[in-house]
């Protein structure tokens, strides 16, 4: 008896160390496919985008992942540089949720405090959705793919 819980003690810590020592076998943490850069842009039928260049930055700080954009945008009669920043409210491994805030370091004064609110699906390292608030123009798509 003894001689069999030694052997099965033994495996179990033989099993530990490989998944301790052999890469991708440890398990990750939720939204850890989140964690990285994403770029893509921002559209809305209610206006002509002529360009939009929009990076987001996911990180994870202890428990919570928060996010940054940095927004570059060309409309007819607007042009901006606008950054916002928040943390994830929801996550899944086919959906994330984030809400936020623009900052003062936007060029488009008015929107410096207002609340944006994303909702996003997830297909591979693909992430489309909607944004919800920061601007009169009602709701944006965004679509953004993860970079290497």
């Amino acid at each position: 008896m003894a001689a069999r819980i030694t052997a099965l003690s033994l495996g179990l810590l033989l099993t530990v160390l490989l998944a301790a020592l052999v890469p991708g076998t440890q398990a990750q943490e939720p939204g850890q496919w989140l964690i990285g850069t994403w770029n893509g842009a921002h559209q809305n039928s209610r206006m002509t985008i002529l360009k939009d260049a929009s990076r987001f930055v996911f990180s994870r700080d202890g428990d919570i992942i928060r996010w940054s954009m940095i927004r570059d945008s060309e409309t007819r009669g607007l042009n901006g540089h606008m950054e916002a920043e928040g943390a994830v409210t929801k996550l899944s491994d086919s959906a994330v949720e984030l809400t936020g805030r623009y900052t003062a370091r936007s060029s488009l004064n008015e929107f410096v405090g207002r609340e944006l609110v994303y909702k996003l699906r997830r297909s591979g390292n693909v992430l489309e959705g909607e944004t919800f608030g920061g601007s009169n123009a009602g709701i944006f798509s965004l679509r953004m793919t993860k970079a290497e």
